[in-house]
């Protein structure tokens, strides 16, 4: 209890130093700070609750309204030439959630606000969602637990669902197919995805810029170099056809050691990727060809809760009592 209430009373002391202006800009003068959002919604999926991915709308606006007071928010092209003055922002998004054209864009166009979106096209087409498909097997499916033993193919590590491969899920898939009712039970728990139509309604938009997530949400260090190096192109062929698509990349699930390596960049770097983003919760220096991002969460709900994420990442996670790299980013 004592422990309890001294780690909560320096989190108060250090978050409220924090507040004040010239601290915070000076310690943040030469940072450029990446952040990473999911899900705009008062009506997330269970998946993305599961996971904290989703932001409701108005806790998002007052979060754009601080980052834009304390930031020079820039877009992605600004990144790659660097004419941009420092304590920068740029906002990402992963996955393709249609939330995201629904919720988000309306009111990052609302504040000139630029932003970023990787996108796996697999989802988008009307497959399913990697990511929220090997959870719901790994979580949820009886059927499968028993077939990965059967086979001797139940991975080692943990979460046991980053490790799954797409040979193994779809070789399940084949000799055990879905029945209907799984299938709707998988299709509710990953919720709805983004359209061609939502990303055909953008090509134009001056604010809107689109970077490759992989054809499908899979976890770069379990694939092959050549099972990387396609699912890197399927993705780059179908984002190619808009005109605001970058040559920036951001690996899937986003943590450090378990979902990319050394190997991993250079097959990335060989395929023309200028920047990779990761979910290292870190901020960056102005040139960096590797960015550290942000997690944003409901809970960074005011101006001082964000300038001490911002300043300090990993020290507000311990602080809070949870590893600095999520579960899931």
């Amino acid at each position: 209890m004592i422990v309890h209430r001294l780690k909560s009373r320096l989190k108060e002391i250090v978050r409220s130093s924090f507040a004040q202006n010239n601290l915070f800009r000076w310690l943040c003068r030469d940072r450029v700070f990446v952040f990473l959002y999911h899900d705009v919604s008062d009506h997330p999926s269970p998946f993305s609750k599961k996971h904290g991915l989703n932001v409701p709308p108005e806790v998002f606006k007052r979060q754009i309204e601080t980052i834009a007071q304390n930031f020079s928010i820039i877009g992605p092209r600004k990144l790659l030439s660097g004419d941009f003055s420092l304590p920068a922002a740029l906002i990402t998004f992963d996955d393709g959630m249609p939330s995201y054209f629904e919720e988000a864009l309306p009111i990052l166009r609302a504040a000139s606000c630029p932003s970023l979106i990787f996108l796996n096209a697999e989802p988008i087409k009307g497959g399913y969602f990697w990511a929220a498909l090997a959870d719901f097997l790994w979580n949820h499916d009886e059927d499968f637990s028993s077939w990965l033993t059967k086979n001797q193919l139940r991975p080692s590590r943990e979460p046991g669902f980053l490790f799954l491969t797409p040979t193994v899920v779809q070789r399940y898939l084949q000799e055990v197919p879905l029945p209907t009712e799984k299938a709707a039970r998988l299709r509710e728990y990953c919720g709805a995805f983004a359209t061609p139509d939502e990303l055909e309604a953008c090509r134009h938009d001056p604010l809107v810029f689109f970077g490759n997530h992989l054809y499908n949400h899979y976890n770069a260090a379990t694939l092959s170099a050549e099972e990387l190096r396609a699912a890197y192109r399927s993705n780059e062929e179908f984002l190619s056809e808009y005109p605001n698509y970058l040559p920036f990349f951001a690996y899937p699930f986003g943590q450090p050691n378990l979902c990319f390596n050394e190997g991993t960049h250079r097959t990335i770097l060989e395929l023309g990727a200028q920047r990779i983003f990761l979910g290292s919760q870190l901020f960056n220096k102005k040139d960096a060809l590797y960015l550290h991002r942000i997690n944003m969460t409901e809970s960074i709900a005011d101006d001082r809760e964000l300038k001490f994420r911002t300043t300090f990442p990993p020290v507000m996670a311990g602080l809070q009592g949870h590893s600095a790299t999520p579960a899931y980013v």
